[in-house]
């Protein structure tokens, strides 16, 4: 049951993701994104709440490498940064870890939250990329080409990892207000279980 619940989840935020790759309007894709966070935080309250009440001493933080793709796969790098740190997970970048392909991070969080942290930077990353591309056109069509091509990306890339946190950011907070708010009941509150969740990472990131 848990384990559909989780994938019937991720279906949904696929296809939220799929709407925003279809738009060639970046606040649309951003409005899209932040729909699919709120999603993803629900679930996730909604879990950690269950979690609380019963026992669940066999679900524990999991440690999942990624490789992030060159070219610029620091700046990339900030994106699935920005998507782990709302979304409880730890993003740590290897020391060391470059390889012919980009660069290993390893991401600390329960697996159903790094599964979630998967598909959206899949998506998110691509249309960064697209993003990216399309303003290039713009720049081009008005003789407004960047002399530093380099530069460019990677100040588009940053900003565009950002606005993604800002945007899951305020999702994020939204979302949790608006369960505890619904909460009627005497128990733990939604940010004090969220807390102890993320604390249960933390512990694990110190054995590092």
């Amino acid at each position: 049951m848990v384990e559909s619940r989780k994938q019937d989840i991720i279906r949904k935020i696929e296809a939220l993701l799929a709407k925003a790759a279809s738009t060639q309007h970046s606040e649309e894709a951003e409005l899209f994104a932040s729909k699919a966070q709120e999603l993803m935080t629900r679930y996730q309250v909604e879990e950690a709440m269950f979690r609380h009440g019963h026992d669940r001493s066999n679900s524990k933080p999991v440690e999942v490498e990624f490789e992030v793709r060159a070219p610029y796969a620091k700046e990339k790098g900030h994106l699935l940064l920005a998507i782990c740190t709302n979304n409880d997970c730890i993003c740590l970048r290897v020391i060391g870890g470059k390889t012919d392909e980009g660069q290993i991070y390893k991401v600390l969080g329960f697996e159903e939250d790094i599964d979630m942290v998967r598909v959206m930077y899949a998506s998110l990353n691509t249309q960064m990329i697209d993003f990216m591309f399309q303003e290039l056109d713009t720049l081009d069509e008005n003789d407004e080409y960047p002399d530093n091509l380099s530069l460019f990306k990677r100040s588009f890339f940053r900003g565009f990892s950002t606005r993604i946190n800002e945007r899951f950011r305020e999702a994020r907070s939204r979302i949790i207000k608006e369960e505890q708010d619904s909460r009627v009941d005497s128990g733990p509150s939604v940010a004090l279980v969220l807390q102890d969740k993320k604390k249960m990472v933390e512990e694990m990131l110190r054995g590092y």
